[in-house]
Formats: C-alpha cells, structure tokens, sequence
C-alpha cells in the first residue's frame, strides 16, 4: 500500500502547472458523435427564425438572426435515419420530419417529440413519408401506402387514407389541394377525391384520372387557379410538365425548360420554383418569364437542386445534393453552406496512423459482389474531413481498403474490388497498379479481368504487403504479393488457394508472420524469413477445421486481430475463436478455442449467433466486435464479460451492421463503419503508446449538470488510481484501462462528490511513475 503525505501533495501541487482550463473542453467518455455527410441536401423549409434543410442521414439548421448552425441527427437528437421531407407550420410553430421508415419527428420550442406510430406498425410494402403537405390545422402525409391526416397540435394521427382498389396500398408521391379536391400523385397516376366527401377514408371516394393512368406523377402542385405536375419517365431529359386549370389540361413550358428532370415543384408567393436534376428555375406565376439557377459560383461546379423555397424579401432557399443548403439573394449572390462532414455517407473500411483517419467509401454486396459505387475516399484529421471523389476516383468503383504507409503517413494505399490498388500521396492518385504494371492479380477468366484486392498491410521492413482474392468460379495465381518500393514478389501459397481463392485483409503479428484470411479455406500464415526473394525457405500454413488443422469452428474466416498478450482472435460467421498461443505454428500447428461464457444459467460459445465482421483491441487490451447485424460489442480482455452491446435499438450506433471498427489510441475514440454511415464512441481506454501528453481530467471542472464518467488521461497503463480529496482522504480507487481511468463522480459512501478540489494519484504495479492531476467538482 502506498501511503501519501498531505504536505507532499500540496507542495506538488504547488509546482505543477497544470490549470482546470487546459483540458476542460475534452470530450466526454460515453459519448457519440456523428460523422454523416451534411452537403446531401434533398429538402427544406423556413421555419420563422431558422431554415431547417434535410441532407438524407442528417438535418441542420441555419439561425436567420445570429447565423449559427445547428446539427441534428439520430446521434443526438434525432429519432431517425433517411430524412425525406420536413414543413413548417406557422400557425403552429412546428417542424415536422417525416422518414423513409415511416417515422415522425416534431420540433416545437426547440424540444424534438418523436411520433412513431407508423414506423412501429406492420404494414406490407412500403411505410415511407415522401411528402408533407400543411393545410389549416393538419399535415397531410404522402406515405409509401396511402394518405395520413396529421394533427399538427395534439401531434396525433387523425386518419388514414387508404385509396387503392379495396382500399389496398398505393405508394403516395405527393399531393396537393385544387379547387374543391385534393389531387394524390402517384407511380400509377393521379387519385382524387372531392373534399366535400363524408369520408375520404373510404376508398370508394378516390377515382383514378384516366389521362394519367399508369404514369408516374412523381410531384404536384397548385395555386388558386392552376395544378401542376410532372410525369417522369426512366429516360434522361425526357420528364414532361402538364398544368390544369379546372377544365382543361394542357402540357407546359416556360423559358429555356428542355424537359429535364423534375425532383420538386412548388408555388410560394407569385411565383413557381422548379428543381431539375443540374439546374432549377423560378417561373413567373404566367410561366412566361424565367430565371435559370445553374451556378452557385465558380468554386461550386455541377450543382444539384432537390428542393426550391422562397424566402422573405426575394431571396431563396435551396436544398442541393452536393453542396448542402444554398442562400440566394441575387442572380448571382450565392451563400452555400453544409457543416463538416465526409461528401457520402457510404463506408467499409478504415486505418489510423494517430494524426488522420483514412476511410474507404466502396462497398461489396453480402455475396462479395460490386455495388460499382464512385464515392472515392475521405480523409478525417484536426476535427475536419476532406473528400476525394474527383481527380481519377471518379473512375474507380468500390475502393475497399486503406492501408497508411506507417513510414510516410501522406502515402496512402486503397484497394479497389476489380481496378486494383492505388497508391496516392496527400490524397492525389499516383499509381494505379494492376496486371500490367505489377504483381496485383486479376483473375484468371477469359474476357473479364477484374483486380479484386482483398486488403494490404505493411511489416516493419517497409514491405507492404497485399493479398489479391479470387471469387466463385474464379481463381488467382499469387494470392500474396509484396511490394518493397521498387520491386514486387509473387507468392502462390503452394497453391492452396487454387480454387475459391477469396482472400481478406492480411496482418503482420509479433514475429512477422503474415497472416490473412480466406471466407471458404480458413486462415493463411506466411513466413518468407525476411528473404523476399528466396522462395526455398518459405514456410506456409494453413488453419482450417478438424482438431488436427486448427480446430476452427468453420472456414468462413472474416477478420483476425492480435492482442497484447500475443494471442490471435478470429472472427467467423460462427461467432469467435482465440488461438492462445502461436509457438510452433508451422511445426506442430496450432488450435483454436471457442469461448465459454455462462448466460443465464446456460453454457454456451461467445457470440455463436453472430457473424463477426471485424476486431479491434483497445489500449486496455479488451475487444471491440463488429457484427453483420448484431451491432458492436466489448468484450473483456479474456472475452468473459460483455462490457457494452451497442446497437441500433439501444444506443445512438447508426446500423446493426459493422464493416469495420478503428481506434483512436490516444484519446479513446471508437469509429465504426456501418452501412448507414459513420459513428464514433468515446471509450475509456487509451493506448499509452500513443499519447505522450500530461496527466490531466475531463471534463474538469465538473459542472453540476454533468452526471457523466469523468476521466483521467495519461496514466501509465493498468495503473492503480485514488482518488482522494484535499484533506487526503481515500473516496475512490479504480485500476485504468490502457492509459486512461474513470471516476463516477460518487464517493465510496455511493453519494456524489460535494464541491471541491480532488486530488488523483496513480501508481503501476511496480509502485513508481507516479503522476498527479487535481479536478474541481462543483455542484
């Protein structure tokens, strides 16, 4: 036991120069935060003081009087993902949201109330809000079924609208209300019941209008004399207008308007604003004159208009596709504004170098199929993200991994499935190596000769390393190939992998062995002897399945990760397996182990149910887990208790479904690749090998409204940590994980901590490396 003097302490204190000011602003262990693309812009209304813009995944403000921005999403406020549509009801003060899933969100007095009655039932085909229309007292909601009537103030629904035949599901594009009806646009054509109907819940009060029958009305709108659709066709350019005045239809056209797609039309104030998919235009209520909205400046090429609004005193509103949410107060006056944020909300893989996060943007099908996806990289360093989609990325789909040159951390490695790797430098493609102009596989099929790159990796000699994977019918010759810089080595794995040859990411352990993964063979080791070139005294192995070849519990291996310990984790689509020790590996062999936990009385494997896409270790030696769609796990370092179970349902985790996992070893920080985009957790282990900064807490001080895990960062790893006040009494003990501890703020007697300064100390097992850090709490 280590005993403290109270004189010590306060001499200490006393030279130490460390204020409560200098971390105070660290970000608070538990936390998530959202790293979703705010620029997709694809609706907006004005909402009194503030303009609230609907970016797919996100929803942000823009405060008309003090100009700040505000972010919302399902990380912090939100209830949802997908947002397809927002309105403003001035009588009523409210923003509604409506949802791809059928969910609602109401914002009155800056309070979010979540109405997910829709979302909640069972409903066959599809739930979706597409279109809120505000009239009087209600919303009228466009669903993926039919109509819903919207109480604005109770916040109810009031009724259902179901307008098929037998009043089955139709989806509901849009509507709108003209003379004494109101007009639904549909994939089918246009329904409309008169408003002086006893019951429009009655499907028998809806008639079909034979001229549109069987086209798709996609939006529609109206003033007192004149109704207003588009019917869009699959073709490119080939969208046509139509307008009604009560009697006759008549097709439309208005200055410069050459039949380009129609996303939305609205009518505000005398005047008709038309979104196209490159342009938008504002039309004057005879359609004879117009304005053509094509640039937003010179630094803003290719502009996407979704959505069009007016606001006060001749200046506009739109929401673009690309660029976020853009003011325009003159014919060429432009603000655009979008917080930051990666340019697509589409993620598979990562790597981290400790300055920046690398992210990989393609993505695979569950069958390891192309999604042929465009959305190049992103790159996340100092709290910012910039994106690469331009510049050569434009021509290379589904880049699935990322690897960072560890000795020159602006080269970047990314593997595309079916172009090859790339090799870039701050960003800008240098390289593209393939078939031609390297050792990189493609795969042996008489036309088609895709490049499928499984992952890469580099040793400590510099080497990166690369594994190139086949696919069903399909094979590669050198499923391993090494690259020093200069030249490249082929490894044909004693042709193991011949047939089915589908590779993973490789990794490199502690003696340098080289192992990679394969979904149909199990696990690849490689063992060149540091001779690259010397192929005689190569040494390979494979574990698979039977208790003399590994004992794994399938072949169908996703990820491998070693932990501090040296024992190597496998993750399978049979849950985890641990191989304990590597010692004679290519001699005796090797066999993995499932885990047994107990859970309710029952024994069973750790997470057998589970598909495990992916495995992270922490500074505190525990485990992260990335399931297929079970959502993320730590576990503890020897696997026998779940820490957290993070998913969709319980926690702000975007998806159930992980691709990847990365983490930040200084600070904690947990970032998890799901198929809705990108999320990171503040975790309270820290890798002492990668933060070298002063002891010290956070937040500091602690506020009486903060009932969060306080932290305490840069201790040596697995230290013992007290926690005393300044008198010198004990009111907390605890060991760290990693580098870094938490306190709950509560003294031994359960009660939370009075005001006061508090004194932590932290000693390792050897009882030296002794640091000190003061917090202030006040309540």
């Amino acid at each position: 036991m280590v005993k403290y003097c109270i004189n010590n302490i306060l001499i200490t204190l006393l030279l130490i120069s460390l204020s409560f000011s200098v971390f105070g602003q660290s970000t608070g262990i538990g936390q998530f935060y959202d790293h979703l693309p705010y620029n997709q812009g694809n609706t907006v209304c004005v909402a009194g003081d503030k303009v609230y813009i609907g970016a797919g995944q996100t929803l942000f403000s823009y405060n008309l009087q003090d100009n700040s921005i505000e972010t919302l999403s399902k990380v912090n406020k939100l209830s949802d993902l997908g947002i397809n549509t927002v309105a403003y009801s001035s009588k009523y003060s409210t923003v509604i949201i409506g949802y791809e899933t059928g969910n609602i969100d109401v914002i009155i007095n800056n309070q979010i109330i979540n109405v997910p009655d829709i979302e909640r039932t069972i409903i066959q085909g599809f739930k979706s809000i597409n279109n809120i229309y505000i009239k009087d007292n209600f919303a009228y909601l466009s669903t993926g079924f039919g109509i819903i009537k919207f109480d604005i103030q109770r916040k109810e629904i009031k009724e259902t609208f179901l307008i098929g035949d037998n009043a089955s599901n139709i989806f509901v594009n849009d509507l709108t209300f003209f003379n004494d009806s109101i007009f639904a646009a549909t994939p089918n054509g246009i329904y409309a019941a008169d408003l002086n109907s006893s019951n429009l819940s009655n499907f028998q009060n809806w008639n079909t209008l034979n001229r549109f029958q069987n086209q798709n009305i996609n939006t529609i709108s109206s003033n007192d004399s004149v109704m207003v659709l588009n019917i869009k066709t699959e073709a490119f350019t080939q969208d046509t207008l139509y307008s009604y005045n009560g009697l006759n239809w008549n097709t439309l056209t208005f200055p410069e308007y050459e039949n380009a797609d129609v996303f939305d039309i609205q009518y505000e104030n005398g005047e008709w604003l038309f979104s196209h998919n490159y342009n938008a235009f504002i039309v004057s209520e005879n359609f004879l004159t117009s304005e053509k909205i094509y640039t937003y400046g010179e630094e803003f090429s290719g502009i996407e208009p979704r959505a069009l609004v007016k606001g006060d005193h001749n200046n506009y509103w739109i929401a673009d596709n690309k660029y976020g949410l853009v003011h325009k107060t003159g014919t060429w006056n432009h603000q655009v504004f979008a917080p930051a944020g990666p340019a697509h909300y589409e993620c598979w893989r990562m790597d981290y170098d400790g300055n920046a996060l690398w992210v990989a943007s393609g993505s695979l099908n569950s069958q390891l199929g192309n999604n042929y996806q465009k959305k190049g990289v992103y790159k996340y360093a100092n709290n910012q993200w910039e994106s690469y989609n331009g510049g050569g990325y434009d021509s290379l789909y589904d880049i699935t991994t990322v690897t960072i040159n560890p000795n020159d951390p602006n080269q970047v490695y990314f593997g595309s499935w079916g172009r090859g790797l790339i090799e870039t430098k701050n960003g800008i493609i240098t390289t593209v190596f393939d078939r031609f102009n390297s050792s990189i596989q493609s795969l042996n099929l008489p036309d088609y000769k895709p490049h499928l790159i499984g992952g890469s990796t580099f040793d400590e000699n510099g080497v990166l390393w690369v594994t190139c994977s086949g696919a069903p019918g399909a094979n590669v010759n050198y499923p391993l190939v090494a690259y020093d810089g200069s030249n490249w080595y082929e490894y044909d794995m004693n042709n193991l992998l011949v047939n089915k040859t589908n590779t993973g990411e490789p990794f490199v352990d502690e003696n340098g062995y080289k192992w990679f993964s394969s979904r149909e063979n199990g696990i690849f080791v490689f063992d060149d002897n540091g001779t690259l070139n010397n192929k005689d005294d190569d040494r390979i192995k494979l574990i698979t399945t039977g208790e003399n070849s590994g004992n794994l519990p399938t072949k169908a291996v996703f990820d491998i990760a070693q932990d501090k310990d040296g024992k190597v984790w496998v993750g399978t689509e049979e849950g985890l397996t641990v191989i304990n020790s590597t010692f004679g590996l290519f001699d005796e062999g090797v066999k993995a182990e499932r885990i047994i936990i107990e859970q309710d009385g029952s024994f069973q494997y750790l997470l057998e149910t589970e598909i495990i896409n992916t495995i992270k270790v922490d500074g505190g030696n525990r485990k992260w887990i990335g399931t297929a769609s079970g959502g993320a796990y730590l576990l503890s370092e020897d696997g026998q208790e779940t820490i957290h179970h993070f998913t969709a349902e319980n926690s702000a985790l975007l998806s159930n479904t992980i691709f990847d996992i990365e983490i930040f070893g200084s600070t904690g920080e947990v970032f998890f690749a799901t198929d809705r985009g990108l999320v990171s957790y503040i975790g309270d282990a820290t890798d002492n090998e990668e933060y070298t900064g002063p002891t010290y807490a956070f937040p500091n001080p602690v506020r009486p409204d903060y009932d969060g895990p306080i932290g305490i960062r840069g201790l040596v790893e697995n230290a013992e940590v007290k926690i005393t006040d300044i008198t010198g009494n004990v009111i907390y003990e605890t060991i760290s994980e990693g580098g870094t501890a938490t306190w709950d703020g509560k003294s031994l007697n359960g009660k939370r901590a009075q005001t006061g300064v508090y004194i932590v100390f932290s000693v390792n097992d050897e009882g030296t490396e002794k640091k000190v850090a003061k917090i202030l709490f006040i309540n």
